[in-house]
């Protein structure tokens, strides 16, 4: 699987590159006359495959290719060895279209025999299918120019396809701060989580080509319609409120294990958030070979009515009225961009598409986004779809603010333009604990100079008022809000303000507190200027919930007595992540059995106890939660061990996170490395095939060699082949093994069981092109065989597997394949 990049998966069975061809080795029981026999390979996807739906491929092996890009092949068989002393095994390449269906595959092999006349088909009983019993996978391919995933760039490959780590982005536009987090796009319950959700989504099988088409169905499901437990988290519009819980999550991983486990039902305790909500998607993105990349964008207006004003609502006290302000804008909010090419864009474009999986509340429902062509959107093109006008109104627009009189009418007090997306960033290809600043890729920003230009214009007022606050507000904290006050008149100005403060859930944005502070009055001379400082203590946010949980909001509200001039502003409080925890290794690279002694230091560096503490560990296989059942006083330090078992091997890193009742810390990351064990067999032969007694004569040979041993191909000398030649003409052709590689030739292969489908209950008027109709069903019996020579092919052929020489390589689930040495570890 390497040729595919592929072998970083940690699946059972094989997953491939659609685009790419692979091959496999048939070794029958004896030697295989291609005069005598037709060999046809199926490979079938879905409950109900059909050729009709371009859900079950049937080759020829031949060469021909078929109408849909599809091509089977013999090719030669590269072991000399067994090339000279048997003719009984069969090389055979696929080669399948860049636009083939991506999911899961069964691969089956048909034999038919010919008649000995004119080389016709025997009639339908005659025919044997075999399946081949392991999991094939074909993924978007982006190394391949052809497929709609295709990048150009390796860079671009490496980092949005192929890197497990990320950094998410929060903070302010000034002062962006990252979250780190592991995808884990190649472990099992991911890819598994993908396939299930587009399974859930009832996506026909035969639609599953366009990436565009996969990734909206795929959004849809990460959070949960109301009422309903479809994806991954519960509706946040349900009206049972779900909190986010302190989980602690650093990885998708965890999120999705839980998942499966939970039998694909909605997880319980919390809904999510935004920024989740994206990396689990990057991952499934990822996971499936659609190239995926997480994007901020800051004061991003996340309800609006599709318009590009955002409106703002005052009553004649200088107090919001919550009831009319329904345009929610939040400080940051995050979603994903997927490359991939569109056919119903121009010119077939091929471009980065913005897709947010975070549901929202529209007139008529809950609306995903996207995919929408970031280039569409900045050239102002936005009839294209996918909800095209609704994204350009989350990232462009004004802020306009009206006071709002008893009798109903409205009157404009400010407009604050171009407000809304002001900076749109992403982790940097060049240096990945940077973030890079992608807001022209999404907008002109010389027409948005122009129209701030013209606003300065057209204001003219007396007294210049500027808002000041901190970067740097902890949860807990006092929050200073400084107004700058300057008077630029020959006359005093009496300036009144008001300072309102709203206490909103974080998931879906209800009011769940408001506390009007006094009116503030300056009376300021002429020419002079002065500040006015507004405060809001923790006792007034901190008692409402978690960090996490919350948004604490402010509005201002400032009238200039004399002149009506009026200076409004409102958004919300961003707190840091307390650097609490700090995580020590002694080594940073153990051998693979071994526990890892991990040390955490934990400093309380706030000014209140710590109660009720957890740590949270992701990385290499772990996910794992640990109680602290202790206090921690103000000031006080001290560290803890915990012994931990990775899973996974390879280089990779672990996420460490520290949550308690009032606390979230910032999530730590420390690097690490898990070596294999020293191999203790390495000589032994990969493939190794058993061969079945079925007369006297049989069990004499067996008695020669050792009692149950099974005969290979390298142990067999040239007097006993003779023999069983001859033999072996005798008996009706099976299938012993088959011997997997994903790109001829390779060495990455493996020994995979054939599985005999028995077609004996067909109706005559049934299609063998569809497997289903067929009701193929698994040979349970396999202690009795079919003595009856006469019939080359008797319809209770059995199959035979020496399970005890399977590849590691292209089998085991287990461990992670990155950082495997050229020799193949053997299961036992």
């Amino acid at each position: 699987m390497k040729e595919h990049s592929t072998n970083h998966y940690d699946i059972p069975g094989l997953v491939l590159r659609r685009g790419q061809s692979f091959s496999f080795t048939v070794t029958f029981n004896r030697d295989y006359d291609i005069e005598q026999h037709q060999l046809c390979i199926r490979l079938a996807i879905g409950s109900r495959s059909m050729i009709s739906k371009k859900t079950q491929i049937r080759l020829l092996v031949d060469g021909t290719p078929s109408g849909n890009g599809w091509s089977a092949r013999k090719i030669p068989i590269e072991d000399d060895e067994i090339k000279t002393k048997k003719n009984n095994r069969i090389s055979v390449q696929i080669d399948s279209p860049s636009d083939a269906i991506i999911g899961k595959y069964n691969l089956l092999v048909e034999v038919r025999p010919l008649k000995k006349d004119d080389k016709n088909f025997s009639n339908k009983q005659d025919l044997t299918l075999f399946l081949i019993e392991s999991d094939i996978y074909f993924l978007f391919n982006p190394w391949n120019k052809d497929d709609a995933c295709a990048l150009s760039s390796s860079e671009q490959i490496n980092e949005y396809v192929m890197n497990e780590h990320g950094q998410i982005y929060l903070g302010t536009p000034n002062k962006p701060l990252s979250i780190p987090w592991y995808f884990g796009q190649f472990e099992q319950s991911t890819l598994l989580t993908a396939l299930a959700l587009l399974d859930q989504a009832q996506l026909p099988t035969q639609n599953r080509i366009d990436p565009s088409i996969i990734i909206r169905i795929i959004s849809s499901k990460i959070c949960s319609n109301p009422g309903t437990n479809n994806g991954i988290f519960p509706s946040s519009h349900d009206k049972k409120i779900y909190s986010s819980e302190n989980h602690g999550y650093t990885s998708s991983t965890s999120i999705f294990k839980q998942y499966i486990l939970s039998n694909c039902q909605s997880l319980q305790g919390g809904c999510g958030n935004n920024w989740q909500h994206a990396a689990i998607l990057c991952s499934l993105s990822r996971s499936l070979g659609i190239p995926c990349r997480i994007v901020t964008i800051y004061n991003t207006a996340c309800q609006t009515d599709g318009t590009q004003n955002n409106d703002i609502h005052w009553d004649t006290k200088q107090r919001p009225l919550q009831k009319l302000n329904s345009d929610i804008i939040c400080s940051s909010h995050v979603w994903n961009e997927c490359w991939m090419r569109r056919h119903d864009l121009p010119n077939d474009e091929q471009d980065w598409q913005i897709v947010d999986s975070t549901p929202v509340q529209m007139c008529d429902g809950i609306r995903r986004t996207g995919p929408c062509s970031i280039s569409s959107l900045r050239n102002g093109e936005l009839s294209f779809r996918w909800d095209s006008l609704f994204i350009h109104s989350t990232i462009n627009g004004n802020k306009l603010h009206w006071i709002v009189y008893p009798d109903g009418y409205m009157e404009l007090l400010d407009v604050q333009e171009n407000i809304i997306g002001t900076k749109i960033i992403t982790r940097s290809l060049n240096n990945e604990f940077e973030p890079e600043d992608i807001t022209k890729t999404y907008k002109n920003l010389k027409k948005l100079s122009d129209r701030n230009d013209n606003l300065a214009e057209r204001t003219k007022n007396d007294v210049d008022i500027e808002l000041k606050i901190s970067d740097d507000i902890e949860f807990g904290d006092n929050i200073i809000l400084e107004l700058n006050a300057n008077n630029k008149s020959n006359e005093i100005r009496t300036i009144t303000t008001a300072l309102t403060i709203f206490i909103i859930s974080s998931n879906n944005q209800k009011l769940i507190f408001s506390h009007e502070q006094p009116i503030h009055i300056l009376n300021l001379e002429a020419g002079k200027n002065d500040n006015i400082q507004l405060k809001i203590t923790p006792q007034q946010y901190i008692y409402y919930g978690k960090q996490d949980n919350i948004i604490v909001k402010y509005y201002i509200h400032s009238l200039i007595k004399e002149t009506d001039q009026t200076f409004t502003r409102d958004d919300n409080i961003v707190f840091n992540k307390n650097d609490i925890i700090k995580p020590i290794l002694d080594e940073d690279v153990i051998e693979t059995g071994k526990p890892i002694l991990l040390g955490i230091q934990i400093a309380n560096t706030l000014s209140r106890q710590i109660n009720n503490g957890r740590i949270y560990i992701d990385g290499l296989g772990i996910n794992q939660i640990v109680p602290v059942n202790r206090s921690f006083a103000p000031k006080e330090s001290t560290i803890l061990h915990i012994t931990l078992y990775p899973t996974r091997i390879g280089v990779s890193r672990l996420y460490i996170t520290f949550i308690s009742d009032d606390v979230y810390s910032s999530t730590q990351i420390i690097p690490l490395e898990i070596l294999h064990e020293p191999i203790k067999e390495q000589n032994k032969p990969l493939l190794k095939t058993n061969t079945e007694t079925l007369s006297k004569t049989d069990e004499k040979v067996d008695k020669q060699t050792k009692e149950n041993e099974p005969i290979s191909s390298s142990n067999i000398s040239d007097q006993e082949d003779k023999t069983l030649k001859n033999e072996e003409q005798q008996q009706p052709l099976k299938i012993l093994s088959t011997k997997i590689s994903d790109e001829y030739p390779d060495d990455r292969t493996s020994n995979i069981s054939p599985t005999k489908f028995d077609l004996s209950s067909a109706d005559d008027d049934d299609d063998v092109d569809d497997i289903e109709e067929l009701n193929l069903k698994k040979n349970q019996d396999e202690s009795s065989l079919n003595q009856n020579t006469d019939s080359s092919l008797p319809q209770d052929s059995t199959l035979s597997l020496d399970k005890d020489k399977i590849s590691v390589d292209s089998l085991d689930g287990s461990h992670d394949r990155r950082h495997e040495t050229d020799n193949k570890q053997q299961l036992k």
